[in-house]
């Protein structure tokens, strides 16, 4: 997450927001075992979310998507699972309680 995105979320949400940006190291790790991912670098661009470029069982290319309690993640996994990938990356896994979304990484032009 880049550094103006953390200070927005220590600003807006307070201590619960910097609690939660701390917690993202460890979710990261919990998932990265439980999904079998090599997780990457952060990729750029999302203001509410860690989003990390990642590979499961060594050759797939995902996307690790960690939002905190101020960004519930529940409807968006619903949204991209009725979508089914059309028009959308689709959603591989997804765990409402850490907030994480595991998705397909797309390229433009994909």
């Amino acid at each position: 997450m880049e550094a103006t995105s953390e200070a927005f979320i220590a600003r807006r949400f307070g201590e619960p927001g910097r609690a939660g940006l701390a917690s993202v190291p460890a979710t990261v790790t919990l998932l990265a075992e439980r999904w079998g991912l090599e997780v990457g670098e952060p990729l750029r661009g999302g203001l509410l979310s860690s989003v990390f470029a990642a590979r499961r069982h060594g050759t797939e290319q995902v996307v690790l998507k960690v939002a905190g309690p101020w960004s519930p993640t529940r409807e968006e996994a619903e949204a991209l699972h009725v979508w089914g990938g059309v028009r959308t990356p689709a959603l591989l896994e997804a765990d409402d309680a850490l907030g994480a979304l595991l998705l397909e990484r797309i390229q433009p032009g994909d």
